[in-house]
């Protein structure tokens, strides 16, 4: 009888991981290989991720346990991943621009002047998270007033676990732990466009619905 497994995919920001786990949470296979972002084209200062990079190093790793799990059935998949990072994707969930970085510095002057959108306090009042550059809402920021027509050509914001996801299974998600931070977890997505600061509604494309 094959041994019950379930397939963790795990991106972190300085590798990447494939493991096989049984019901006990045993690990019966692992591969790992080494996980970095690009320096970007516009900015050599700047730092992205790519999507293709992280999916084809995941590819890898589970090439490397397949043989190991040869007596084991591969019950589900579990992704887990680093997180802020994410990126505007369109209907098909294409990329409409590369992962900014969570080490990025091209956010920073976005949160320093976020006063000129709402107050700072008020912000974290809203989005009940506090200023860190990497902040999903200083990215949008950034892209407003760096490349405006994305928001309005975006179908959805999805973080980096959601894009992986995405390329698994063609659905577009969120985990309720990324989308808000705050106890009231009946609407993350409304509440992140309460905490658009850009004021160009529906600038800030839409969170799909977590559970």
């Amino acid at each position: 009888m094959k041994q019950d497994v379930i397939l963790v995919l795990d991106c972190g920001a300085t590798n990447v991981r494939a493991m096989a786990v049984d019901r006990q949470g045993n690990i019966i296979a692992r591969a790992a290989t080494a996980n970095a972002s690009d320096i970007a084209a516009e900015n050599s200062d700047w730092h992205q991720w790519s999507l293709e990079a992280i999916m084809q190093r995941f590819a890898d790793c589970c090439r490397q346990i397949h043989d190991q799990l040869a007596s084991c059935t591969v019950r589900g998949i579990t992704v887990t991943t680093f997180g802020v990072d994410g990126a505007l994707v369109d209907e098909q969930g294409a990329l409409l621009y590369p992962i900014i970085s969570w080490k990025c510095p091209r956010t920073a002057a976005v949160m320093e002047n976020i006063s000129q959108y709402m107050p700072a306090h008020q912000l974290q009042q809203i989005a009940g998270v506090g200023a860190f550059a990497f902040n999903t809402l200083y990215k949008l920021v950034w892209l407003k007033e760096n490349h405006p027509q994305l928001l309005t050509q975006a179908h959805a914001w999805l973080f980096i676990s959601s894009l992986i996801n995405h390329r698994l299974t063609g659905e577009f998600t969120t985990d309720l732990t990324m989308a808000g931070y705050q106890p009231d977890a009946r609407s993350p997505a409304a509440r992140f466009q309460r905490a658009d600061p850009a004021g160009d509604r529906p600038a800030a494309p839409p969170v799909p619905a977590a559970g």
